[in-house]
């Protein structure tokens, strides 16, 4: 960010008087699913049967609407008040993300063609649909589209990514190597020649953890700013993450020693030995994946996980002549549980912090069908906070008063300034998708001239002043307010800096009319490295809450500009 300088940015008419009177309403909507016994929607539910609360307070709701088959209506006595499924609050919208992290080239190839299948011959209804995958980096294939074919299309590109799945696999051939096992199996070694076996085994999880936090941190990194890139978006939002076998805490139960005469030439005990390395390692796993499941609920996504390799044994067989990783010493002074994977722990706390659900599965209809069927069926309450937006998480729970039912829904939201909430938008890479908004924003960019070996740019930004909403005020005219958001990407796409101005607008007693005809106009004044740019100028509004963007390329200081 150190590389843009921002000079100035003026209105081109005076500053006008402070704008004195706006009506915001802020609802923070949840979307909750209830389920029955046998995992059946229950729709025949009424407000009254509701409980909403916030950080364990009672709130009122609202808001409430129950969608059926993605066909959403205010009341149940009244089907014909229903809404429109083309609201954009009631849109469904799924992104379906392909973790090339934990997918192996085979799973995810039968992966993919089962997922092509499905969506081409299954009526998803009006489902929009986008497609990204993620590795090192995230590629975002397709933006939201309801045109599956399109979608099959995307995922085909997908099949053609590398895959970071063999980064989990180790050679065990050491641990398991037949002249250590040999001498395991002898007369008491000498100190000259012993063998800790323990430290080989805690040498081996160790790596393997690290390599699995690893793929965690880049899975979370991307995929969190993947879902801000979205927050703007309303609906209801899900991601469906195609994943394979997403180990949690891969550690060895380290061989323990029956015999006491052995443990000091060994380095074994006769108890489970806790690696300080492996603890802390485990820590760092669980806040990467809580740091996750925030950006998600901060988002309004829900997470679905689909673990595409099915049902795996969970016991490792590293060593295949013995079945497990300890060695016989004298015919069982040395026993060792054998090592078992936990692949269920991450997706599910992904996908119960967020109110989706988990899959096994190496056939995939049944779970696109039902992650289907649950973004189409749902209550959506809403409440409105009793203070004032905080930037704080905030911890809601609902209770439904009907025995039997499962209730899932996010756990938490963050209550940001919609302008704050924009700007976070705006910060992701141009590779993610951004909304571009109703609001018919028109920039020009112009050079200046260098000075100090920066290239010293003007914006000039104009929106016609109807597209805006003003209000009365006490004192007579009209009053209204906008915010400006400067943001500038370099040739990679990558952010550098977002500068928000902020602007009250105001129209004399008498001249209400000319609102009509009017423009707001105002330039904004910075400077850049010589070099290539995307600049991009969103105009909000400060009472409706509406935007628009208008993007220009910048070849600063550059021949052809």
């Amino acid at each position: 960010m150190s590389s843009l300088l921002l000079l100035v940015a003026l209105a081109q008419q005076p500053t006008p008087p402070p704008f004195v009177s706006s009506v915001e309403v802020r609802v923070v909507n949840v979307d909750v699913v209830v389920t029955d016994r046998e995992g059946q929607p229950v729709t025949h539910l009424r407000p009254e049967d509701f409980t909403l609360l916030e950080d364990g307070k009672p709130v009122e709701l609202k808001n409430f609407y129950k969608v059926v088959e993605a066909a959403p209506q205010l009341a149940l006595e009244d089907v014909s008040r229903g809404v429109s499924p083309a609201d954009e609050r009631f849109r469904r919208r799924v992104v379906l993300v392909v973790d090339n992290n934990f997918l192996d080239p085979a799973t995810r190839a039968r992966a993919l063609e089962r997922a092509k299948a499905f969506l081409t011959q299954t009526q998803a209804g009006e489902t929009e649909w986008a497609v990204a995958a993620v590795g090192e980096e995230l590629q975002y294939l397709l933006p939201f589209t309801t045109d599956t074919f399109r979608v099959a299309a995307a995922l085909d590109e997908v099949g053609k990514l590398p895959s970071f799945a063999a980064r989990h696999r180790l050679d065990f051939r050491l641990e398991n190597d037949p002249v250590r096992s040999q001498y395991l199996q002898t007369e008491e070694p000498t100190r000259a020649t012993r063998y800790d076996i323990g430290q080989t085994q805690r040498f081996v999880s160790q790596e393997r953890a690290r390599r699995t936090l690893q793929s965690f941190a880049v899975t979370a990194r991307v995929l969190g700013g993947l879902l801000r890139s979205y927050a703007a978006f309303g609906g209801r939002k899900a991601v469906l993450l195609l994943t394979g076998a997403m180990e949690f805490h891969p550690e060895a139960q380290y061989l323990v020693s029956n015999d006491p005469k052995t443990w000091s030439d060994t380095g074994l005990t006769d108890r489970a030995q806790s690696d300080p390395a492996l603890e802390s390692l485990k820590r760092e796993t669980e806040e990467v994946l809580q740091a996750l499941v925030r950006s998600a609920n901060a988002t309004g996504f829900a997470l679905y996980v689909v673990n595409a390799r099915g049902l795996d044994s969970p016991l490792r067989l590293h060593d295949v002549e013995n079945r497990q990783l300890g060695m016989v010493k004298n015919l069982g002074s040395f026993t060792s549980p054998p090592e078992t994977g936990d692949p269920e722990t991450a997706p599910l706390t992904l996908v119960q912090g967020t109110g989706g659900l988990y899959f096994r599965a190496s056939q995939l209809e049944q779970p696109l069908g039902r992650i289907l069927a649950d973004t189409a069926t749902y209550y959506s309450l809403g409440y409105t906070p009793s203070h004032p937006p905080d930037r704080q998480f905030h911890a809601i729970a609902v209770k439904v008063s009907r025995p039997g039912v499962t209730v899932r829904h996010r756990l938490v939201y963050l209550d940001l300034p919609e302008e704050e909430k924009l700007a976070q938008e705006l910060a992701t890479p141009l590779t993610f998708p951004k909304p571009k908004g109703a609001l018919p924003v028109e920039l020009a960019v112009e050079e200046q001239g260098v000075e100090h070996g920066q290239v010293r740019l003007k914006a000039q930004v104009q929106l016609p002043l109807q597209e805006l909403v003003f209000l009365p005020q006490p004192q007579g005219g009209l009053g209204g307010a906008c915010t400006v958001f400067l943001a500038v990407y370099d040739e990679k796409g990558e952010n550098l800096a977002v500068m928000p101005s902020s602007y009250p607008l105001a129209v004399p007693p008498g001249q209400e009319g000319s609102i009509q005809e009017g423009v707001f106009r105002t330039t904004l004044r910075f400077a850049l490295p010589p070099g290539a740019y995307t600049v991009s100028v969103t105009v909000q509004d400060g009472i409706s809450k509406q935007h628009g963007t208008a993007l220009r390329h910048v070849l600063a200081g550059k021949p052809g500009k």
